[in-house]
């Protein structure tokens, strides 16, 4: 009897470690970040939203945002703070991600979960305005 309980825990334990290690599939999204949050009650988690510009015309005739929703690791704060700079110089990114087969209450609010930042630009800044300005 022991030894089937220590083998359904073993597997059990091999399951979690998939589901929580394993991502299903990676690659990039471009756009402006729009949003960085550490929001929750219990667990607290980095949220962001990328804005990814606008696509088509849709049945009224207005064009769309297209929107993508990621979280990011708590752990890895240079991301968060290059997050944070690109966010409030309103430049385009391209942002890596890994998609996680299923999430964690402490994780995140997504399946994505942002691993890199890649500005599109050098940032400058104007003396005049003390405002971050892009070089052409």
């Amino acid at each position: 009897m022991k030894k089937v309980i220590a083998i359904v825990v073993v597997i059990l334990l091999a399951v979690f470690t998939f589901f929580y290690f394993g991502s299903y599939s990676s690659g990039t999204q471009a756009g402006v970040v729009m949003k960085i949050s550490n929001k929750g009650m219990i667990f607290k988690t980095w949220e962001g939203r990328l804005d990814m510009g606008t696509v088509g015309k849709s049945q009224s005739s207005a064009l769309g945002t297209k929107i993508f929703e990621f979280s990011i690791d708590g752990g890895n704060e240079e991301l968060i703070k290059k997050l944070e700079e690109v966010q409030l110089s309103g430049q385009r990114v391209n942002l890596g991600f890994k998609q996680k087969y299923m999430i964690f209450p402490w994780q995140g609010d997504t399946k994505y979960f942002a691993t890199s930042v890649q500005s599109s630009g050098v940032i400058k800044e104007e003396k005049k305005t003390g405002l971050p300005q892009l070089d052409e």
